[in-house]
C-alpha cells in the first residue's frame, strides 16, 4: 500500500507515528509466535535455534534502542512540527532507514522459518482470508486496526507524493506475521504433519527449549509505553502517565492507545492475585514470565544486599520490564514486588524491615540461572562482561581500574550500570568518555560515590530513565542534565553540598520522581517547575513571590503522591492565590504539611484556599497565624483523615471541630499559646459522639489553657493514650473516668492541676505517669486524697520513680 498524498507537516509526522506503532505491534506478534512450532522440531535443530534466538534478541534490542532515541527527541520533533518546518529532519530520516533495515532482517528470519516448517506457505499471500487470522486481538492487535503506514525514506526510483516525500510499499511487513500466525494455528490443529514423536525428546531438551521460548516471549513486553512518548511529537499535551485512552486517533478514528494497550500475556499471568502461591521456589521457570524477568534483575545484587521496594520497582520500570495497563506503572510493578514477597522470594531485612533481601536459596537459583545479559563484576573479574551484556553491577574494590572502564566502552548497548560496593567511596570522578559511551543506558546508579561534579557529557544519555546521585558530594548539576527528556527518576537525597537545581528543570517533562530534601538542600525552587505535570514524588515545594516560583506552579501537578510539604506560605497573600495551587485536585496525596515561616494576617484566607482532596490521610499545620481555623478542617466528609498535627499556632483562640472526623486515630496539638478553653464544641460539636475512633491525644505547650471540659461518656470511646504536657495554668480537668478504653495517662509540667478526677480512673488504665506536677504528686502519693482513685493501676510513676506499693504488687503478681 502506498502513502496517500499529503500536504501538511502534521500528516507527515502522523505517517511516521503510525508506522512506528505498526512496527511495535508486528514485533510483538513475532516475539510471541516465532518459536511456537519449534517446540515440535527435532532435537538436532536446537543448536541452530540457539544461534537464531541470540541473533533475534540482538536485532530487537537494537530496534528498542532506536525507538527509545526517537522518543527521547520527541520534544524537539514536536517543536519542528509546531514551527511548520517543511523538510523532514535528517536525524529522523537516518533512524527510519535503520529501522527499515532491521525490519528487512526480521522479514528474512520469518521467511526462513516459514520455508523450513511449512513449505505450502512459501507463496506470499498479500490478502489472506479474514477467518484464518482470527486471533489478532489476543496477541496485541485489534481487528479494527488502521492500515499500515509507510516509512518516509530517501531512495532512488521511488514514487513521491505531492509534498516531495518518497514512498515505500511496506505491505509485505505484515506477511511474516500472517505466516507465523497461521503456522501456529496449523501446528496446533494438525500436529501429525510435523511427524513429531514425543519419545524423540528428552525432558532436558524440552525444558531448555521451553525456557528459550519464554525468554523470547518476554523480550519486548511493555513496549507500548513508548507509544505515548512518540505520540507527543504531534500531540499538544503529553501529561498522561496513566494508561488512559489517548484522544489521538488514526485516519479511521481508531484510538492508537487501544492498539498498544491490549494485554498479550497469557490469562493466568494477567492477574497475579489468582496465581497459586508456593512457600518456596525451586525452579525459576516455574514463575510466570513477568515475575521471572523482574526476579532475574536482582542477580545484579550481591548476597544479602538490602534494597528498597521503591528503588527496585523504579528500576524495573526504567529497563522496560513493566507493561502499561489500566494502572500506573508503579502500581503494576508494586504488585509484582508484593507477589514475590508473598512467595517468600523477597524477605524483610533483619534490622530495617522497610528494606528487603533475597531469600538464600533463591539467591543461589537466580545467580545460577541468570544469562549473559546480566554481569555482576566482583573479585576483580571483568571477564564476565560480553557483547551480549545489557545490565551490569560493579562490586569489587578496584572500581577505578582503567581496564574496567575500557570494558564498559565496548558495551554501547548497556542498559544498566550499578555501583554497589562500599568501595564507591573511592570513586571521585566519572571519566567524560565513559559517560559519553553509555548512550543506551537506562539505569545509572552512582550513589554514595565521592564525585563532586558531573561532566556535561551526561546530556548525551538520552535513554537514561533512572539516575541515582544520592549521598554524593556534588555541588551543582550541569545544565545538560535538563536535556534528558526520558528521565523518570532523579535521586538527590543526602547531597549535602547541593543547594540549587538547574534553571531548566522545567524541560524534564517526563520526570516522575524527584527525590531530594527540598528544605535542607534548596532555598528556592527552579522556575516554572509546574511544567513537570508527570511528577509523582516531590518531597516539598517552597512558595516564592516571583513569577514562575509562586504556589500556582502546583496547579497541574495532580499526579503527586505520598507526602508533600509546602513551605513559606507567608508568600501567598490571597485566597485566590492559594486556590491556584488546586490542592483539592491532588487525590493521590496521603500526607500534606502546610507551614508558615512568619505570622501574617492573610493566613486565614490562605488556609481556606488550600483545602486538600478528601482522600488525604494525614495533615500537618505549622506556624499558622490565624485566630480560628477554616470550616473545612474538621468537616466529616474528610473520612480518610487519620492523623492531624497542629503546632505553633500561637494566635489561635478556638480549636477546629475535629471531633467530627470519623476516622481520626491520632491528634497532636502543640504550642498554642492563646488557647484558654477546650470544651464540648471541640470534642463533639453538635453530635453526641465525638472522636469515634481516636486512639491517641496529645496536648503540649498551652500556657494559657485553664479549663478543659466536654469529655462526656460517649466521647472518645476508643482513646488508649492521653498526654498533657506543659499546661501550667490548667486547673479544671474533665472527668477522665468516662474514657473506658484508656490505658496510658501522662501529665507533665501542669503545676496548678489539683486533682486527676472526681471519680475513680477507668479500670482499663495500665500506666499513670506524673512529672513535675507538685499538686498532683501530693494527692497521688500513698494515702493521698486521690490514692483510692488510682490504686488499681498496675504501673504508677511519679517524678521518674515507681510507687513502692505498686512495685510490691507487681512482685507478688509475678
Amino acid at each position: 500500500m502506498l502513502i496517500q498524498q499529503t500536504s501538511t507537516q502534521k500528516a507527515k509526522y502522523m505517517i511516521i507515528l503510525q508506522s512506528s506503532k505498526k512496527i511495535k505491534m508486528e514485533r510483538t506478534l513475532l516475539t510471541i509466535r516465532i518459536v511456537v512450532d519449534d517446540i515440535y522440531r527435532e532435537k538436532k535443530e536446537l543448536r541452530m535455534w540457539k544461534i537464531q534466538h541470540r541473533y533475534l534478541k540482538d536485532l530487537l534490542c537494537e530496534f528498542d534502542d532506536i525507538l527509545d532515541d526517537i522518543a527521547a527527541r520527541a520534544p524537539q520533533l514536536k517543536q519542528l512540527f509546531q514551527s511548520q518546518q517543511v523538510s523532514q529532519p535528517p536525524y529522523l530520516t537516518d533512524k527510519l532507514v535503520q529501522m527499515q533495515n532491521l525490519i528487512q532482517e526480521l522479514d528474512t528470519i520469518a521467511i526462513e522459518i516459514k520455508s523450513e516448517v511449512l513449505p505450502e506457505f512459501n507463496t506470499r499471500q498479500r490478502n489472506p482470508p479474514g477467518p484464518k487470522v482470527h486471533n489478532r486481538r489476543s496477541i496485541g492487535m485489534t481487528s479494527h486496526a488502521p492500515s499500515v503506514g509507510t516509512w518516509i525514506l530517501p531512495s532512488g526510483g521511488e514514487n513521491y507524493d505531492q509534498a516531495g516525500i518518497p514512498t515505500v510499499d511496506v505491505t509485505p511487513m505484515l506477511d511474516k506475521v500472517v505466516i507465523i500466525d497461521k503456522l501456529s494455528h496449523h501446528a496446533v490443529k494438525h500436529p501429525e504433519e510435523f511427524n513429531v514423536k514425543p519419545d524423540d525428546f528428552s525432558s532436558t531438551s524440552k525444558e531448555g527449549f521451553s525456557r528459550k521460548q519464554k525468554d523470547i516471549e518476554s523480550i519486548y513486553e511493555g513496549f507500548s509505553r513508548k507509544q505515548k512518548d512518540i505520540e507527543s511529537i504531534y500531540e499538544p499535551d503529553n501529561s498522561a502517565i496513566y494508561d488512559k485512552e489517548s484522544p489521538s486517533t488514526s485516519s479511521k478514528g481508531v484510538s492508537m492507545s487501544k492498539i498498544a494497550s491490549v494485554d498479550i500475556r497469557p490469562k493466568e499471568e494477567r492477574n497475579p492475585i489468582h496465581l497459586e502461591l508456593s512457600p518456596k521456589i525451586t525452579n525459576i521457570d516455574s514463575l510466570p514470565q513477568h515475575l521471572k524477568k523482574c526476579l532475574l534483575y536482582t542477580s545484579l545484587f550481591p548476597r544479602n544486599y538490602e534494597f528498597e521496594k521503591d528503588m527496585l520497582v523504579q528500576m524495573w520500570i526504567a529497563v522496560g520490564y513493566i507493561r502499561e495497563g489500566n494502572k500506573l506503572l508503579e502500581h503494576t510493578a508494586g504488585a509484582y514486588f508484593d507477589e514475590l514477597l508473598s512467595r517468600l522470594i523477597f524477605l524483610a531485612a533483619p534490622v530495617d524491615e522497610s528494606r528487603y533481601i533475597l531469600e538464600e536459596n533463591v539467591y543461589e537459583l537466580v545467580h545460577d540461572y541468570a544469562t549473559s545479559e546480566y554481569a555482576r563484576l566482583e573479585d576483580g573479574n571483568i571477564n564476565s562482561i560480553s557483547n551480549t551484556t545489557l545490565h551490569s553491577s560493579v562490586l569489587f574494590e578496584s572500581i577505578v581500574d582503567p581496564m574496567l572502564y575500557k570494558s564498559f566502552h565496548k558495551l554501547e548497548g548497556l542498559h544498566s550500570l550499578l555501583l554497589l560496593h562500599d568501595s564507591r567511596r573511592y570513586v571521585k570522578d566519572i571519566p567524560y568518555d565513559l559517560i559519553s559511551s553509555l548512550r543506551c543506558v537506562r539505569v545509572l546508579d552512582l550513589s554514595r560515590t565521592q564525585i563532586m561534579e558531573l561532566p556535561n557529557s551526561v546530556g548525551y544519555l538520552k535513554a537514561l530513565r533512572y539516575f541515582d546521585l544520592s549521598g554524593t558530594l556534588i555541588k551543582s548539576l550541569p545544565q545538560s542534565i535538563c536535556s534528558l527528556s526520558s528521565l523518570l527518576v532523579l535521586k538527590l537525597t543526602d547531597c549535602l553540598n547541593l543547594f540549587e537545581l538547574p534553571k531548566n528543570m522545567k524541560n524534564m517533562v517526563n520526570l516522575r520522581h524527584l527525590d531530594l530534601d527540598v528544605i535542607r538542600q534548596l532555598k528556592v525552587m527552579p522556575p516554572k517547575l509546574g511544567r513537570l505535570t508527570n511528577l509523582q514524588t516531590l518531597s516539598a515545594f517552597i512558595a516564592g513571590k516571583g513569577r514562575g516560583s509562586q504556589i500556582a506552579e502546583l496547579k497541574h501537578m495532580n499526579n503527586l503522591q505520598g507526602f508533600l510539604r509546602i513551605f513559606k506560605l507567608e508568600n501567598v497573600l490571597t485566597v485566590e492565590d492559594a486556590e491556584e495551587a488546586a490542592m483539592y485536585d491532588k487525590q493521590y496525596l496521603c500526607r500534606l504539611e502546610l507551614q508558615w515561616s512568619l505570622a501574617c494576617d492573610e493566613a486565614v484566607e490562605v488556609l481556606e484556599g488550600l483545602q486538600p482532596h478528601r482522600n488525604l490521610k494525614e495533615l500537618v499545620i505549622i506556624s499558622y497565624g490565624g485566630l480560628t481555623f477554616p470550616t473545612w478542617l474538621g468537616d466529616s466528609t474528610f473520612s480518610n483523615l487519620t492523623n492531624v498535627f497542629i503546632y505553633n499556632c500561637q494566635n489561635c483562640i478556638l480549636l477546629p471541630l475535629l471531633g467530627q472526623l470519623p476516622s481520626l486515630l491520632s491528634l497532636r496539638l502543640g504550642e498554642m499559646h492563646a488557647l484558654t478553653t477546650v470544651d464540648h464544641q471541640f470534642f463533639a460539636g453538635n453530635n453526641t459522639k465525638g472522636f469515634p475512633k481516636l486512639e491517641t491525644l496529645d496536648f503540649d505547650g498551652m500556657p494559657s489553657l485553664g479549663k478543659w471540659t466536654g469529655m462526656e461518656e460517649n466521647v472518645m470511646p476508643r482513646l488508649r493514650k492521653l498526654t498533657v504536657v506543659d499546661c501550667p495554668n490548667l486547673v479544671n480537668l474533665s472527668e477522665l473516668s468516662n474514657l473506658k478504653s484508656l490505658r496510658h495517662l501522662e501529665f507533665s509540667l501542669c503545676f496548678k492541676l489539683p486533682s486527676l478526677a472526681e471519680k475513680k480512673l477507668p479500670p482499663s488504665l495500665q500506666t499513670l505517669i506524673i512529672t513535675d506536677c507538685p499538686k498532683l504528686k501530693e494527692v497521688c502519693q500513698e494515702n493521698g486524697a486521690d490514692w483510692h482513685k488510682i490504686v488499681h493501676v498496675p504501673a504508677i510513676w511519679i517524678d521518674y520513680e515507681r510507687n513502692s506499693k505498686q512495685k510490691r504488687y507487681s512482685n507478688e503478681a509475678a
